[in-house]
């Protein structure tokens, strides 16, 4: 898990540090604690590096115009598991920072590529491939030999953002452990419908992101995002991510609190798998819809202790 750390400072070579940075796509949507987890591993790995975080915007918000905008601004994009088809709202607007910043760096931080559409991936990959200055980090190996047999040469390898955080989350020291292990399964178009009979029987309940959350989390979610909406409606183009980051770091600590609880987690989630690894619980992780959950693991975390990886049946 140190070394997974330390492999993420490879990013660092593939911009120019020292000149401003917009941060495109942090995670201002619904209650996936997973993604949360990524953009607090991004906003570290910045700190930590001392890099100039300029502006940062949402998928929902990133303005056709920045003022000051000067072609040595490096453009950021947040990592994740949404260079696809399946969650299209990402990758367009991806592809709309190709085409409103020819000259800019851009650098696409850690993401799993799947298309379901053959005619869109290569669509999507043509417009990497013309942009001539945009890095790609893939998520796992396949997805690199996914981007390299496109064609798209400034692509490598490298873990989850998410991985920045090894060292920095505790457990807490909850005052009993829960006699069964935690089943946490997808309930959305990645799951698979055999992985609700997954986690063996003496799981007691099943559980996925919005079930760990305490209810003022949730609410201090909704009426931020109702607020930033209306803002968004109104063409504000303001910097909404410090009314954002509140709701960010409390999910996150509603999310440690649940898992430290557990002595067992039983997943199909990419970030259940990565937090309870970070918080020294034993995972026994299975895969999504698509192989993201097997590719990670090849790639990864093939000898990490306490991960026990449970093949299909």
């Amino acid at each position: 898990m140190s070394s997974l750390k330390a492999k993420l400072n490879g990013i660092l070579d593939s911009f120019d540090t020292t000149k401003r940075v917009v941060f495109y796509d942090y995670p201002l949507h619904g209650m996936n604690v997973g993604d949360l987890l990524i953009s607090l591993g991004s906003e570290q790995f910045l700190s930590d590096h001392n890099i100039h975080v300029w502006k940062r915007y949402s998928a929902d918000d990133m303005p056709d115009f920045i003022r000051g905008m000067e072609d040595d601004v490096v453009i950021l994009c947040h990592g994740g598991g949404n260079l696809g088809d399946l969650w299209p709202n990402h990758q367009v607007g991806r592809e709309k920072i190709l085409e409103l910043f020819p000259r800019n760096r851009v650098v696409v931080l850690p993401q799993t590529v799947h298309f379901d559409s053959q005619d869109r991936f290569q669509q999507a990959m043509g417009k990497f491939r013309s942009h001539g200055n945009c890095h790609i980090f893939a998520r796992d190996n396949r997805s690199l030999d996914a981007l390299q047999k496109a064609g798209v040469d400034q692509s490598s390898a490298m873990p989850d953002m998410a991985q920045y955080l090894w060292g920095t989350l505790l457990p807490e020291a909850p005052s009993f452990y829960e006699a069964y292990p935690m089943r946490f399964m997808r309930r959305d178009k990645e799951s698979k419908t055999s992985a609700v009979l997954r986690g063996g029987r003496d799981a007691a309940q099943t559980y996925d992101w919005s079930d760990i959350l305490t209810w003022s989390t949730s609410r201090l979610m909704r009426l931020t995002l109702k607020a930033i909406d209306m803002q968004n409606g109104m063409g504000l183009h303001t910097q909404k991510y410090w009314q954002w980051r509140p709701v960010q770091g409390r999910a996150i600590r509603d999310g440690v609190k649940f898992f430290s609880r557990y002595r067992t987690v039983y997943t199909n989630r990419l970030h259940a798998m990565i937090l309870g690894l970070l918080l020294n619980r034993e995972v026994r992780a299975f895969d999504n819809s698509y192989g993201k959950l097997a590719s990670y693991f090849e790639s990864w975390l093939n000898n990490v202790d306490g991960l026990m990886w449970e093949p299909e049946e």
